[in-house]
């Protein structure tokens, strides 16, 4: 009775690890994408990754 919960709780655990490392190798590239961010002193647009944006800065979104 106790090893077949046990393998289901096991499946569960791998599964959940491996998701993890999927959204985490996402997230990384996610965060490395640059974006172009306006200065509103100058009225030019720079190029940021996406992991140094600041509330409050102007993105300027090229697609949808």
């Amino acid at each position: 009775m106790l090893v077949p919960l046990t393998f289901v709780v096991f499946v569960s655990m791998v599964k959940d690890i491996l998701e993890d490392v999927k959204r985490h190798q996402s997230d990384k590239l996610e965060n490395n994408r640059k974006v172009l961010v306006g200065n509103p002193d100058t009225g030019k647009f720079t190029e940021v990754l996406w992991k140094n944006l600041q509330v409050g800065m102007i993105v300027k979104i090229l697609q949808d």
